[in-house]
Parts: C-alpha cells; sequence; structure tokens
C-alpha cells in the first residue's frame, strides 16, 4: 500500500476550519453528547476532521460540500474520512458504522495531510475488535499497513 500527500492552501485551511467550528457549534446548540471516543477536544476533532476531508477530497478532485447536521452521510462521494495526527495511527471504524461504505484514514499536520489508505466497513469489521476502555466504545483499529490503496477505490468504482 503506497500513501500519498496534499498540501491545502491556507485559504483551503480557513474554509474547512471555519466548517469545523460550525459543525462543533451546531453540535453544542443541538445537545449532542461529547465525543468519548476522542482523545482531543471536540473543538479539534471537528476542525481537524474537516480539514482531513477537504484534503482528500482535493486529493481526489472532488467537490467538498463542508456539509453540517450529516453525521452519518458520507464525507466525500461515498467515501467516509477519518483522520489522525498520530503518524503511525489507526483508522478506527465503529459498530453503528455502514459495512457497505469505504473509509479512509488521513494522517494530518496541518496543512499537510497524508492519505494513508482505504477499508470497506465490512472488512474493517473483519478484524478483531477492541474493547474500550475509560468510557470509549468498542472499535475496530485498523492498522495502516492492513489499508488498501486508495486508487484501488476508484478503480473498483469504475469497473
Amino acid at each position: 500500500m503506497s500513501a500519498s500527500s496534499i498540501t491545502l492552501s491556507w485559504a483551503e485551511v480557513i474554509y474547512a476550519a471555519t466548517a469545523g467550528v460550525f459543525r462543533r457549534i451546531d453540535s453544542i446548540r443541538s445537545g449532542l453528547n461529547k465525543h468519548k471516543h476522542a482523545a482531543k477536544s471536540d473543538w479539534a476533532t471537528d476542525i481537524d476532521g474537516a480539514c482531513a476531508e477537504l484534503a482528500f477530497a482535493k486529493f481526489v478532485g472532488a467537490y467538498w460540500s463542508g456539509h453540517i447536521r450529516s453525521f452519518k452521510a458520507p464525507d466525500v462521494g461515498d467515501v467516509h474520512v477519518r483522520s489522525t495526527n498520530w503518524p503511525t495511527g489507526c483508522l478506527i471504524v465503529r459498530h453503528n458504522d455502514d459495512e457497505n461504505c469505504g473509509y479512509v484514514l488521513v494522517i494530518s499536520e496541518c496543512p499537510r495531510f497524508r492519505i494513508a489508505g482505504y477499508i470497506t466497513g465490512a472488512d474493517a469489521k473483519s478484524f478483531p475488535i477492541r474493547k474500550g476502555t475509560d468510557g470509549q466504545a468498542d472499535a475496530w483499529f485498523i492498522p495502516q499497513e492492513k489499508l488498501r490503496d486508495v486508487g484501488s477505490l476508484f478503480s473498483q468504482e469504475a469497473a
């Protein structure tokens, strides 16, 4: 599996970060629970996630809407984007994630992002599950070396 990098312009970072702020404010206003699975603050989670989504969209040449209030909808096309600041971090798939969708892991070091790879929800859920601790939910943690090259995601869609 090969990884690919993309750099956002500062204007793109501002655009994505603004979408992340709107998402966080909307979640607070709607009384949604704090992300119990996140080690970083909700603000950082939403901003980093939005930047990763835009980076992936830019990488594949797709439109990114910066949507708000579409928690379980795919982020770019039919793909869910997951991000981490950990260079060796895993792609995390949870029980309520769609088995029929693709999940992409983006490593964030703003304004640079590395597209680590992807996996389908069904394939992710074939890995051993990791039991949650300290209030975290059980989930599948997929190591980067087990992810597929993102290019194969699009060659499958063309078939």
